[in-house]
């Protein structure tokens, strides 16, 4: 879900995301099912391609469920998917960096922040509601 203040003048974007434009700054919410096809869809290779060259900011749940929440960055288990795999080379490829570092259901961080600019994100926090849901939490600096 994305709340945007109205002070911010937002632009709603159409599509199979939710997008909004905050000044020269793009805000995106994504949400990949666990019922997605095994490889990944095209429309998370086009959606990523499309915005690696804008002033970004994604929040989703892509759910894949195999990175390694022990290293940096945007790592997987060697014991990968191949969908896994393939997606976060896509993130490196498009020079994306994730900034949550902490697993958001079991061991797995399945709940992503990615922007283009590394020092866009801070204070980056993952907390337990009462309900055994996980939220991520962060500063967006500009």
């Amino acid at each position: 879900m994305l709340y945007v203040r109205s002070s911010f003048a937002p632009i709603e974007f159409h599509g199979e995301h939710v997008w909004c434009q905050i000044e020269d700054l793009l805000v995106g919410v994504s949400y990949r099912s666990t019922n997605a096809a095994v490889g990944g869809s095209d429309s998370e290779i086009k959606l990523l391609q499309e915005v690696s060259n804008r002033h970004v900011l994604l929040m989703s749940d892509f759910n894949y469920t195999d990175t390694d929440r022990t290293l940096t960055g945007h790592s997987v288990l060697s014991s990968a998917s191949s969908s896994s795999a393939s997606f976060f080379q896509l993130v490196e490829d498009c020079f994306l960096t994730q900034h949550v570092l902490t697993s958001t259901r079991g061991d797995a961080i399945l709940d992503l922040v990615l922007t283009r600019e590394p020092d866009l994100i801070s204070n980056v926090s993952v907390t337990r509601s009462h309900y055994h849901k996980w939220f991520v939490s962060f500063t967006a600096c500009s």
